[in-house]
């Protein structure tokens, strides 16, 4: 009391928030169990229940059938609800738009996907974002209003603000301010990530790095890109260009995304072609030189392949770990990527949820 100055609107809003921490954790709870979780008074843990029924974030759950109280009524439980909002993750990439939509516990709800073709103008391709993004939540049965944050993932380099800084992929996207267009369109936060980052975050939220706290990811998708998340959070760099190593000239990067475009993206093809095995063992020295480059500046505890990479599956792994522990001091684990082509999509959707918990839990 005494750290919040005497002030009983503040204390009862830190109240509510521990209250509702609880409930967001829980399946559904009695006034007891809240009581005891918190350390909070009774009255105090009533007082709070009774607001966020107001609000509409939590329910009264159903009694449990049979039970071993004797006499009287079961005690009331609440749960938190799950469908009070919704979050929605994008995936923009050269040859499609592919929406997941969410509850506020991350459960998907809902899913869109679209072709597009890579010649597409950046202002009809955003045209078109917008487009699936409204099909996904008409399909669900969900009103813009409900959301409570939009993400999208897409390749370039995306400014603190949500605009495109660079991109060399897709035709008429550099410049474009993609947070304040979708903005206009979706009454909630609109944040807008580079497409290798939202990766990252999407394997270690449901994929191979799961709690992993320390990992680069390796995209191959249009070109090679790289994610990186420290402690557990996407480093971005001062303009959100950390990890284009690509952009040096004749570097393992730069090198091995000439094999991809050699390749026509389609590197488990070439894989599996006993001609190309001089261009296979060049390709895996030179992502092994990349990789050990970010191992080494980064100090990962693993690295995910992901992508089309990913569909040459184990005997690349298996190739690339050894080549890769040869030029690391300590090498980091590798792994295949979980998520393949849903990485991004739910990357996104996991910056989406963490914006909306911060709403959600704000005091």
């Amino acid at each position: 009391m005494r750290g919040l100055g005497g002030d009983a609107t503040a204390l009862r809003k830190l109240n509510t928030a521990r209250v509702l921490r609880v409930l967001h954790r829980a399946a559904a709870v009695t006034l007891t169990e809240l009581t005891k979780a918190t350390d909070l008074s009774r009255s105090a843990v009533e007082g709070a229940v009774e607001e966020l029924l107001s609000a509409g974030l939590a329910a009264e759950a159903e009694p449990v059938s049979g039970g071993t109280r004797p006499l009287g009524r079961p005690a009331r439980r609440f749960r938190f609800r799950t469908d009070a909002g919704h979050v929605l993750g994008l995936h923009v990439g050269p040859h499609k738009v592919y929406a997941v939509l969410a509850d506020l516990h991350g459960e998907i709800v809902g899913g869109k996907r679209v072709e597009l073709t890579p010649d597409l103008p950046g202002p009809e391709r955003l045209v078109r974002v917008r487009r699936t993004a409204q099909q996904c939540l008409q399909a669900a049965g969900v009103t813009k209003d409900d959301l409570w944050a939009l993400a999208v993932g897409t390749p370039g380099l995306v400014g603190r603000t949500g605009k495109i800084s660079l991109c060399s992929v897709l035709d008429g996207w550099t410049g474009l301010d993609v947070a304040g267009e979708l903005g206009a369109h979706f009454p909630c936060p609109v944040l807008v990530e580079n497409d290798a980052n939202t990766a990252a975050m999407g394997e270690r939220w449901r994929g191979a790095a799961r709690d992993v706290d320390d990992v680069v990811f390796v995209l191959a998708d249009h070109k090679l890109g790289v994610g990186v998340v420290i402690n557990g959070r996407v480093h971005r760099g001062s303009h959100g260009a950390a990890g284009e190593l690509g952009a040096l000239p004749h570097s393992p990067w730069a090198a091995a995304n000439d094999f991809m475009v050699k390749s026509e993206h389609d590197p488990a093809r070439v894989f599996a072609d006993p001609r190309a095995a001089a261009e296979v063992t060049a390709f895996i020295e030179d992502l092994a030189n990349g990789i050990a480059t970010m191992a080494l500046a980064v100090d990962p505890e693993l690295v995910v392949l992901g992508g089309v990479i990913a569909d040459c599956g184990p005997a690349l792994l298996e190739r690339l770990t050894a080549r890769v522990s040869d030029l690391c001091l300590i090498p980091p684990r590798l792994l295949l990527s979980e998520l393949i082509d849903d990485a991004v999509a739910l990357g996104a959707l996991r910056v989406a949820l963490d914006a909306a918990e911060k709403r959600l839990f704000a005091i």
